[in-house]
């Protein structure tokens, strides 16, 4: 099991399937709150009383749906199915094409590219409005 800070939040990752049902066990322990909280401060420069009340039940009667979508389950695979094959997809595309067997990649921009494009697959679909350039360049 690995541990990552992400938004001085513990994210917990298994590389293991056998550690999965335990996780799956204690997910409904876990609290949403601080991802909420965490996100409407970093993210939507909240100010201190609405991250106070981030932290409150009252963020419990709209964060369903982001439980939902993110709770274990058919449709987090087919979301995650679709973030993989659209990664393959980029992955692929930078193996050598060349002769000498050798391609340069800028890594940023490509890492950049693959990751808003998986994501948007992930979440909108195969058709989403991140394979047009502009929309795709606005995001950074």
């Amino acid at each position: 099991m690995y541990t990552v800070a992400i938004f001085n939040t513990k994210l917990y990752i298994a590389k293991t399937s056998r550690l999965i049902p335990l996780i799956q066990k204690t997910s409904k322990t876990l609290s949403f709150r601080p991802f909420m909280q965490t996100a409407a401060k970093l993210m939507g420069d909240a100010k201190p009383e609405t991250f106070e009340v981030f932290g409150t039940e009252w963020v419990d009667s709209f964060s369903h749906a982001h439980k939902n979508g993110l709770a274990t389950g058919p449709f987090l695979d087919e979301q995650n199915l679709r973030m993989g094959d659209r990664a393959l997809i980029d992955i692929e595309q930078l193996l050598p094409v060349e002769k000498d067997g050798v391609a340069k990649v800028n890594l940023l921009e490509w890492a950049q590219y693959a990751v808003v494009q998986a994501s948007a697959c992930g979440i909108f679909g195969v058709e989403h409005p991140f394979l047009d350039p502009k929309v795709d360049q606005a995001f950074w």
